[in-house]
C-alpha cells in the first residue's frame, strides 16, 4: 500500500515537473501571445475612447455652431409708396413719394438657433407668380442666384432678423383673388447661405419654397378682412445636407 502511494505520489511530481519544463521552454511564445493579447485590448480600447472623442466634438460643434432657418413668413398690410418725378428739359424738378394705396408685404424671419454668430451671411429670396401656362414641378427652381438683389447681414447668436424684398410685396386684390381660385399661383422661394466662426470656410445653406395660401383676399384695394398665409411646398424646405443637389 505504501509502494503504490509512493507509486502515484512519484507519477503526479513527474507530471507537475514535465509541466514546469514545458511552460519554461515555451516561456517566450507565451510571453508574446500574452504581449499580444495586450496590444490588441490596448488598440481597441483607443479606438473607443477615439470614436466617443469625435462624437463629442462633433455633438459640441453642432451645438455650438450658427445654425440659420427660416422661423416664418409674415403677410401685412402696408402703404404702398412710390415715387414720382417731374421734368422740364429733362432736369428733375422734385422727387416726392406719392401713396398708391395699401398693398400686402412678405416679411420672412430668420433664426440663428446657434450659440455663436453668422459669418458671410447671404440671403435671396424671390416671389413670383406663375400662369396657367408654366407647369411648375418644383417650384425652388424659380429661385435664381443674382448678386444684384442680394441681402447681405450679420445674424447673433439667438437673434432673429426680419428681411423683405419688393418681388414679394402685393400690390393689388387681383393677385390674391387668382392665388384664391388658383388661376396664378403665386411661390415664395429663398435661399440662405453662411460659415460660422467654429469651422470657417465650411458654406451651410438653408432653402425653403413656400405657396402663398388665400382663403379671402378681401375687398378693395385696402385688402379689409384678407385672411392670407403661406404652406411649405416642394423638397427644397430643407438644410445642409438634407437639401436635394
Amino acid at each position: 500500500m505504501t509502494k503504490r502511494a509512493y507509486s502515484i505520489a512519484g507519477g503526479c511530481w513527474r507530471g507537475v515537473c514535465w509541466v514546469a519544463r514545458q511552460l519554461n521552454a515555451n516561456n517566450a511564445i507565451i510571453t508574446a501571445i500574452a504581449t499580444v493579447a495586450i496590444g490588441i485590448v490596448a488598440w481597441l480600447q483607443w479606438e473607443t475612447f477615439e470614436k466617443t472623442d469625435r462624437t463629442l466634438n462633433k455633438t459640441l460643434l453642432v451645438g455650438q455652431r450658427a445654425f440659420v432657418h427660416l422661423e416664418g413668413i409674415s403677410l401685412e398690410v402696408a402703404d404702398n409708396w412710390v415715387s414720382e418725378s417731374e421734368s422740364n428739359s429733362k432736369i428733375t424738378v422734385f422727387n416726392a413719394p406719392r401713396n398708391m394705396g395699401k398693398m400686402i408685404r412678405s416679411k420672412f424671419s430668420l433664426t440663428n438657433a446657434g450659440n455663436t454668430p453668422t459669418k458671410s451671411l447671404s440671403i435671396m429670396i424671390h416671389c413670383q407668380l406663375v400662369g396657367l401656362d408654366r407647369k411648375v414641378v418644383e417650384p425652388f427652381d424659380l429661385l435664381k442666384w443674382n448678386e444684384a438683389t442680394v441681402i447681405r447681414r450679420s445674424l447673433g447668436a439667438k437673434q432673429t432678423i426680419t428681411v423683405s424684398t419688393e418681388s414679394c410685396d402685393f400690390k393689388n386684390n387681383d393677385v390674391l383673388l387668382n392665388a384664391q381660385m388658383s388661376v396664378v399661383p403665386v411661390f415664395l422661394t429663398g435661399e440662405i447661405t453662411y460659415e460660422d466662426w467654429i469651422e470657417p470656410g465650411t458654406v451651410h445653406r438653408t432653402q425653403f419654397a413656400h405657396r402663398l395660401v388665400v382663403n379671402d383676399y378681401g375687398r378693395d384695394n385696402g385688402f379689409a378682412g384678407m385672411n392670407v398665409t403661406t404652406e411649405p411646398t416642394g423638397a427644397h424646405n430643407c438644410t445642409d445636407e438634407d437639401c436635394p443637389q
